[in-house]
């Protein structure tokens, strides 16, 4: 009996650890600052992922060349330009930063 519950937690260990997400899929509406959508636009899209706080140490970073559709919805996937391996996730808070650029320079949305 004992092997056997041993056997069970170690698989139960096995399946329960934390695995690093391949991709995340991030869907926004971008506005103006009047806050309404830009519609059908170029967009530069900036991604990074902060350490501990809001301005703690970048630890990724990727930026996306995409555009807005008709509602001013971007939709991309996080980590299909740059890996997300190598963040570590199990070591304190992550903090995500947005920026957009329409050609005027990158804004924190």
């Amino acid at each position: 009996m004992r092997p056997i519950l041993i056997a069970l937690f170690a698989l139960l260990n096995i399946l329960a650890s934390a695995q690093a997400p391949a991709l995340i899929p991030y869907q926004a509406i971008a506005r103006n600052v009047d806050g309404q959508p830009v519609v059908n636009s170029a967009v530069n899209a900036r991604f990074t992922i902060h350490n501990e706080t809001v301005t703690g140490e970048s630890v990724w970073q990727e930026t996306h060349s995409t555009s807005t559709g008709a509602t001013g919805l971007i939709n991309v996937q996080l980590g299909s330009i740059v890996s997300l391996s190598g963040v570590n996730w199990s070591t304190g808070a992550k903090f995500l930063q947005m920026e957009l650029d329409f050609g005027s320079g990158f804004i924190t949305c």
